[in-house]
């Protein structure tokens, strides 16, 4: 009797300990959650320049792609893309945020669109799912 608890004890001590670790990454929150996030360090009205140099201050944090001749497009569903879409912005930034693994790697990105001054007017988050 005294085994089947001492492997209980462990057992729950396991899955506690793989519970902390994956609810604790603040990346496997809400797209809106994110959101909130990254407009604490970036918020709306940011100069392009300085966006890039915070971005470029956060350890997990890499520049995707910059454009400084369109926004990026936002499709029916809401997701951003880079074609086919209402656009958003004159200009944008892709971030890549990081990523987490369940049973399939998910990607987290944020999209910033900023206006023809270079003025921060929009942050939308994405997370893209590798299934195969």
């Amino acid at each position: 009797m005294k085994k089947f608890f001492y492997a209980l004890h462990i057992l729950l001590i396991v899955l506690l300990t793989i519970s902390v670790i994956i609810f604790v990454n603040p990346l496997r929150r809400t797209e809106k959650t994110i959101r909130k996030t990254v407009l604490k360090t970036i918020p709306i009205g940011t100069s392009m320049d300085e966006t890039i140099k915070k971005i470029k201050s956060n350890t997990y944090w890499e520049i995707d792609s910059i454009s400084e001749s369109n926004g990026y497009t936002v499709s029916k569903d809401g997701r951003p893309s880079e074609g086919g879409g209402e656009e958003i912005g004159s200009k944008y930034i892709r971030v890549w945020l990081g990523g987490y693994r369940n049973i399939f790697v998910t990607d987290v990105s944020a999209w910033l669109a900023f206006d023809e001054n270079s003025n921060l007017i929009e942050i939308t988050i994405r997370k893209d799912v590798d299934a195969l």
